[in-house]
């Protein structure tokens, strides 16, 4: 009786629909940026960028805007 390799229990993260296509497509950019790059970090920095709300619309990088210290309006 053959024994066999020990499965890993892997959780896919919750993503919404538009969350996917979000990362889907920053995926494909930093696939055309960076093709060396491992496939799987490419997937786990656009589903970090996705869990901090820095993805836009097509997938592009969303910087959040800091106040600067010590300025009043």
């Amino acid at each position: 009786m053959a024994k066999h390799a020990a499965h890993k229990s892997i959780t896919r993260p919750k993503v919404s629909k538009a969350g996917q296509k979000r990362v889907s497509k920053k995926i494909s950019h930093l696939h055309k940026a960076e093709p060396e790059m491992p496939h799987k970090k490419m997937v786990a920095m656009a589903l970090s960028m996705e869990r901090a709300h820095r993805l836009g619309p097509k997938g592009a990088y969303k910087p959040v805007r800091k106040a600067a210290k010590g300025k009043k309006k």
